[in-house]
């Protein structure tokens, strides 16, 4: 979980979940990572198997990234972010991207029970075991 709260990877993740960029000068156009900060932190995504580098050039060496399953699970998360970012931070609201889902309608970021289908909210969940964290830490 902490290579989520680094700088930086939460929009590498955006780039490679939510765009077709894969490559490391488009990814470096597109949001403005320095080269080496993102050379870095796509060394240590793919460290830990959240994506896989392809080589497409041999000369000179080129490689495209590609998000492992592990990494797309990581789809709905970003996308939640996205939307929380464009309703709280953005100052050109006319300027938000839609996201068009396969059955044709635009859709937004929404977390529902899987259960009965309706939304999530803060307050409406609780955690139904009696096991702590420093249970296990206490062993």
């Amino acid at each position: 979980m902490a290579i989520l709260g680094r700088k930086w990877v939460v929009v590498i993740l955006r780039e490679l979940l939510l765009s077709e960029t894969t490559r490391f000068d488009d990814i470096v156009y597109e949001t403005g990572i320095p080269r080496d900060i993102l050379s870095g932190r796509l060394r240590d995504l793919e460290e830990i198997g959240l994506l896989m580098r392809e080589q497409y050039s041999e000369h000179p060496p080129r490689y495209e990234y590609r998000l492992t399953e592990q990494g797309k699970d990581l789809y709905g998360v970003v996308q939640s972010i996205r939307a929380w970012g464009d309703k709280h931070l953005r100052a050109d609201p006319e300027f938000v991207s839609e996201f068009v889902h396969d059955c044709g309608e635009v859709f937004h970021a929404l977390i529902v029970c899987s259960e009965c289908g309706r939304e999530l909210k803060a307050g409406d969940s609780r955690v139904d075991n009696s096991f702590h964290r420093s249970d296990a830490l206490a062993h």
